[in-house]
């Protein structure tokens, strides 16, 4: 259909009257069209052509151009390149600042838009700043009511979770919650996502019960507003599978990632949870002593990511990591330390939570044990460090003190 339009370029670009179908008030339109029914790489397609036609035109208003950006970034963070699409927003948000001002809701956008690409990158450290000045600037412009303000502090309270800020993510949730209640009362469905999310960080701290009444909640909306058909059931299912297995309910567990994988698969078959739900379900397993089935699950699902994620990715090491922990639990620790490995070349420390990170510390120790006594002591140690803190859940100091205790030199 691109190539039909071609032809009439020229004359938009000599001032003509009439505005043929390739302008790119038009390309933007259709790639907006595109991103709705989830046709990203035609979106980014059209949104590319409109920002090449408007940057080849001398007198385009720099607001067109902040706004060619902005859509092409959120049509590039739609196809699943986030790397682009931080690109595009980081190139637009100094423009938008210099055409609308800080405050406008323009630019609060599009440094949310950007907060939201880099933590989807992994740089969730960086992202952080990002977010929390969106929050602020919102607050400012808006007020503290604001429904604006609702979704930019849900959003920092995700990238908090993420980071293992278990106190701060409730507390931002909570903030998220409380506006959407008094804007749009207690029955709205914008409080689906919230009241679910928020489930995570409950759990993180140990508040097990307060955790399944919110994914209680959760859920009653989502069936009162019709989730059953788009899959919203079944992506609450996966917050409660979460929330079991943080709370050692490993069985429950298992049946409800199996759940949530169907239930997900039958409304948006190819979407990325189908598989971190089959991922836990494979954990459940390797939890009941049953490592030998989880293994080629996570091989395939490995596999699988490969091909989809770039390398370096955040999915590729956690899937790398649970291969490892399978083999471990197989005693094939030789094969283990290979992909463990891999997956600590890739992990940043500083972009998780901490305590995830010293359980994959772990993990590597016993795969390296003894082969490499020296780094495997070494990460172990550095572990022990991370899980000393009063936010260390389960059993994970206690783990590591025994396992460092057993392979210290003994007194001749």
């Amino acid at each position: 259909m691109r190539s039909a339009g071609r032809g009439m370029r020229g004359r938009w670009w000599r001032g003509a009257v009439t505005i043929p179908s390739c302008s790119p008030s038009w390309l933007l339109a259709r790639g907006a069209t595109h991103a709705k029914v989830l046709q990203a790489a035609d979106a980014v397609a059209d949104d590319e052509e409109a920002l090449a036609l408007l940057e080849a035109h001398a007198q385009a208003a720099p607001a067109r151009i902040v706004q060619a950006l902005h859509a092409l970034a959120s049509a590039l963070a739609g196809a699943g390149r986030s790397r682009d699409a931080i690109a595009a927003e980081e190139r637009a948000l100094p423009l938008a600042e210099k055409t609308f001002g800080a405050l406008h809701p323009t630019t609060i956008a599009m440094r949310v838009n950007l907060g939201v690409a880099l933590a989807t990158a992994g740089e969730r450290r960086r992202a952080l700043p990002i977010l929390r000045r969106a929050l602020a600037d919102r607050r400012a412009a808006l007020g503290p009511d604001h429904l604006d303000v609702a979704r930019a502090s849900g959003g920092l309270g995700t990238v908090l979770n993420a980071l293992g800020e278990a106190e701060e993510a409730v507390a931002a949730f909570a903030e998220a919650i409380a506006i959407v209640e008094r804007k749009l009362g207690k029955d709205h469905p914008e409080l689906i996502a919230n009241t679910a999310l928020l489930s995570e960080p409950l759990s993180r701290l140990g508040r097990f019960r307060e955790a399944q009444a919110t994914i209680d909640r959760s859920e009653a909306l989502a069936r009162k507003s019709g989730g059953e058909k788009s899959g919203l059931i079944g992506f609450i299912d996966e917050a409660r599978a979460g929330a079991l297995e943080m709370e050692g309910r490993t069985a429950e567990a298992m049946g409800l990632y199996e759940q949530a994988a169907s239930r997900i698969k039958a409304a948006v078959p190819t979407h990325r949870d189908v598989a971190a739900c089959q991922a836990g379900v494979a954990r459940q397993l390797r939890r009941l002593g049953r490592a030998d089935e989880a293994l080629p699950v996570h091989t395939a699902l490995l596999a699988e990511t490969e091909k989809l994620q770039p390398a370096g990715s955040a999915e590729i090491a956690d899937r790398l990591v649970e291969v490892g922990d399978d083999l471990i639990a197989l005693h094939r620790e030789p094969e283990a330390a290979r992909y463990l490995d891999r997956a600590l070349k890739i992990i940043d420390p500083q972009e998780g939570d901490p305590l995830e990170v010293a359980e994959i510390r772990f993990s590597a120790a016993r795969a390296f044990f003894p082969a490499d006594r020296k780094r495997a002591l070494g990460l172990a140690n550095e572990a022990l460090t991370a899980a000393s803190t009063p936010r260390s859940r389960g059993t994970l100091r206690e783990d590591l003190q025994r396992w460092l205790a057993d392979r210290a030199p003994q007194p001749r």
